[in-house]
């Protein structure tokens, strides 16, 4: 019993890399840029939640690794497809989608790969929430595998958000040009709830992770922002190996 758990954990985490980490172009040197359009601007961005019937996120997973990273890897105005499963509730996983524009977007779910995705996804689907949002900021190095990701969920008090939104631009950019093993740093706000912001970090692993929030600069940025926010719930994802997407980083 022991040794088909570990069998089980074991696939579950490939079906995680390769369904994350499909979309990717190599390049001769790490830096860290923001995701742009080609023109400059911010991209189209949302976030999928989905979850599973119980037990059953490795097939979801491993549907998407067949057919929708193939396809994905291919449209150059897919420009990333970042997530994690959940540590505490192995049935969700929420994904950062970014593309091109709208367009992009609508090329990508015309494809007959995530349509095929849909279609035999929807034996092992619960429920699914497609959450609009607008990106605040979307940096990332060049190249990089990350195995630990984290979300938050931060609600800002109204008349502080503009004054949020700017400070954790600037900490996110500089912890990415910065810090070593600080792979992406991203945030959106809800695009009917802009108060609510959404973020997510890919780390190279544990240790980098702990080090940037433990660090002075990570700290400071607590403090200067502790004021404004109403709440804060953290989610920590199952250990994963997310391959960067260079995509975008014009």
């Amino acid at each position: 019993m022991e040794g088909r758990a570990q069998m089980k954990k074991i696939k579950f985490k490939k079906y995680a890399m390769i369904l994350l980490g499909g979309l990717l172009t190599v390049s001769s040197s790490i830096y860290a840029n923001p995701i742009q359009t080609p023109e400059g601007k911010m991209p189209f961005v949302h976030w999928a939640v989905v979850e599973a019937t119980e037990g059953h996120m490795p097939q979801i997973l491993s549907l998407g690794v067949k057919n929708v990273a193939p396809t994905a890897a291919k449209e150059l105005g897919t420009y990333a497809l970042y997530g994690g499963v959940d540590k505490h509730n192995s049935n969700l996983l929420r994904i950062l989608e970014i593309y091109e524009d709208e367009n992009a977007y609508q090329i990508h779910r015309s494809s007959n790969g995530f349509k095929l995705y849909q279609l035999e996804r929807a034996n092992f689907l619960s429920k699914l929430i497609i959450l609009e949002a607008k990106p605040i900021v979307l940096e990332q190095k060049s190249t990089g595998t990350g195995s630990s990701v984290y979300m938050d969920l931060i609600v800002v008090k109204s008349d502080k958000i503009d004054e949020y939104e700017n400070l954790i631009r600037k900490e996110m950019q500089r912890a990415v040009n910065d810090d070593e093993g600080v792979l992406g740093l991203f945030a959106t706000a809800e695009k009917d709830n802009p108060g609510r912001i959404h973020t997510m970090g890919i780390y190279e692993n544990q240790t980098a992770y702990e080090r940037y929030i433990h660090s002075s600069n990570y700290k400071n940025f607590c403090e200067s922002v502790e004021a404004m926010i109403m709440k804060q719930h953290s989610i920590e994802n199952q250990p994963t190996a997310i391959v960067l997407s260079s995509k975008g980083l014009n």
